[in-house]
């Protein structure tokens, strides 16, 4: 495993989150509320259509192709976005991320949908902007109660809802303005030249606190994955706020854009040829193995992310009334 590798997931977590909430809330400024049918129509074919595809594959593979995969392999979780917290084996491991998503995609957007119905637009926003930020004090409670249930520590790491939490909230905090004297602090974050080095200090503590020993597995679950969340939120939202800056520019460089455009099909499609319990691939030279997974995810982004994003585009347009 590459050190700190799963730091790109948790990135990955707080940029879904702030992006998600920051769309919503821009609905909700300019409707009054949030549309849970188009939302859910649009996540379902953005993101069920390659999934499926992948796992279809690796049935096929199983099936018909004499891949051998482990005895201990459970289908179900990776069918149902339960990953995370049952399990499962390589193959379908990566399926883990992608359930910690999917399960943010189904609960915060009724969340923030209720809060909005209940008080208002601005109120509901404040209210909801406060679940988000008091989430970051649940989820270390309920990894505890977890593992003091289960004592399973795969289990328990498997719910790092922080990270979605961490990038939502920022996001409301910065669409809402209410709080003057934290929004200055804010401000100040967003102009200083040193925040983009909080992504550093994330880095560093993820690799200080990740291991099997006791007291730095109770640190990490309890304290390091909240405070970590929350440096990367800053992260995130200081990049957004200066593209021009060396290190936006850097983000921002074509050959980074066009990864990021197929970076969903790449993420399925790596588990099939990268790591140590693939089936057929643990002879193949490494840029044999890279050709493989950039062939699959082109294949897999032409063929079917495009296809299900053109359904989708129709399906609005139809619903749309003229």
């Amino acid at each position: 495993a590459i050190p700190g590798g799963f730091t790109g997931v948790d990135i990955f977590f707080v940029i879904s989150g702030y992006l998600i909430t920051t769309l919503l809330q821009r609905e909700t400024s300019a409707r009054g509320n949030v549309n849970l049918k188009r939302f859910y129509l649009r996540r379902t074919l953005r993101i069920f259509p390659p999934y499926y595809v992948y796992l279809a594959a690796i049935a096929v593979g199983a099936t018909l192709g004499g891949w051998a995969l482990p005895s201990n392999t459970r289908w179900w979780p990776a069918l149902t976005y339960l990953t995370n917290i049952f399990g499962t084996t390589w193959l379908l491991g990566h399926s883990w991320s992608l359930s910690i998503e999917e399960q943010f995609y189904v609960t915060w957007p009724i969340v923030l949908t209720i809060c909005i119905r209940r008080w208002g637009t601005a109120a509901g926003s404040q209210f909801a902007c406060r679940v988000a930020w008091g989430s970051l004090l649940v989820f270390p409670v309920l990894r505890i109660l977890v593992f003091g249930i289960t004592r399973d520590g795969i289990v328990t790491t498997g719910l790092i809802y922080d990270f979605v939490a961490a990038g939502s909230a920022l996001a409301l905090f910065q669409a809402i303005g209410k709080w003057p004297q934290a929004q200055t602090i804010f401000d100040r974050i967003l102009r200083s030249g040193k925040t983009p080095f909080v992504a550093i200090v994330a880095l560093a503590l993820h690799l200080s606190f990740t291991g099997t020993m006791r007291w730095k597995f109770a640190i990490d679950i309890v304290m390091i994955t909240p405070v970590e969340a929350v440096l990367l939120a800053l992260f995130i939202a200081w990049t957004v706020a200066n593209p021009e800056h060396l290190v936006g520019r850097a983000l921002n460089l074509s050959a980074l854009r066009l990864i990021g455009i197929g970076s969903y099909s790449i993420y399925l499609w790596q588990q099939l040829f990268l790591g140590p319990q693939v089936p057929f691939a643990n002879q193949w030279p490494l840029l044999g193995r890279l050709l493989a997974v950039g062939a699959c995810a082109t294949a897999s982004f032409f063929l079917v992310e495009r296809p299900a994003l053109r359904l989708r585009a129709r399906i609005e347009r139809a619903q749309t009334p003229i």
